[in-house]
């Protein structure tokens, strides 16, 4: 188990002097260090699930290393964390020694079944075969079940799958009503290299307010589709479990359903903002 606190002084050109969290002074190696990127792991107290989304920030890393390294170093005793793609449980191991909850979804029943085989801890445990974006209600159901609030998300789904699905994911996350979220950590070489025009850090890992990215970074493909089908879903920004309406969107007729239609009607489908549809959106391309 590591020691988390605050660096003292530089004694030379390797070593640190640090005061632990708690009150020892130990001395440490800089090159073993990892830095704690976010507050949300740092001076919590036990009200600390007040905080809301004013203190998010996504976190992302290309590395399967540093990924599972801001796992030891993010998370601490009063986490509760939600693991988007937990595989086998490498990564959930590293979780469940440091938060006090946790919730895992994988798409595979075979790998649901292998996470929870690990060697058992106290952290309260719930790993289910489950698709955030098919059933975002059920998912987020079965998650506030299990424990009502969560402060952290860790999400690798899948190697190198194509930026869409990564966004989309962001995009359910954020949306989806988690008011005490405070981190949300992604391993995704796609997306680090979409966004490697943003400084990052030695590691290779890069910080950012979470709703600037969802504002700004939305990495949805923004061409038309030939047939509103062919769009994927989208989910309204009020509301998780409802879908946008695609013909509403994107028919040059519009959805024949009208008013009786049980989608969302209101926001664009590309940009999700209220009071136009995707075709007349200025953020979409022919």
């Amino acid at each position: 188990m590591g020691v988390v606190g605050r660096l003292v002084e530089r004694l030379d050109d390797k070593k640190w002097k640090l005061r632990s969290d708690d009150h020892k002074q130990v001395h440490v190696y800089e090159n073993r260090m990892i830095p704690i990127l976010s507050s949300s792991s740092s001076s919590k107290t036990e009200n600390h699930h007040e905080k809301d989304n004013d203190t998010l920030s996504v976190i992302i890393t290309a590395e399967t290393k540093y990924y599972r390294q801001l796992a030891t170093s993010q998370v601490c005793s009063p986490d509760t964390v939600l693991e988007i793609g937990c595989s086998t449980g490498e990564t959930s191991k590293v979780l469940w020694k440091r938060a006090s909850s946790w919730v895992g979804f994988d798409t595979s029943a075979e790998m649901t079944e292998r996470t929870m085989s690990k060697n058992t801890s106290s952290c309260r445990r719930l790993c289910q075969k489950m698709n955030a974006l098919l059933e975002p209600a059920l998912a987020y159901q079965t998650v506030h079940q299990h424990q009502p609030v969560t402060t952290a998300v860790w999400m690798d789904i899948g190697g190198n799958r194509e930026m869409n699905g990564v966004a989309r994911m962001l995009h359910w996350i954020l949306t989806a009503p988690f008011p005490a979220l405070q981190l949300i950590v992604v391993k995704s070489k796609e997306l680090a290299r979409e966004l490697s025009s943003i400084p990052v850090d030695s590691k290779g890992i890069l910080q950012m307010d979470g709703m600037e990215f969802l504002n700004k970074k939305r990495l949805d493909s923004r061409r038309l589709p030939r047939h509103p089908q062919q769009a994927p879903k989208v989910y309204s920004p009020i509301d998780p479990s409802l879908p946008i309406c695609r013909y509403h969107n994107y028919h040059k007729k519009g959805c024949r359903k009208g008013s009786d239609c049980p989608f969302d009607h209101v926001h664009c489908h590309m940009c999700l903002e209220a009071g136009h549809v995707a075709m007349s959106c200025a953020k979409s391309t022919l």
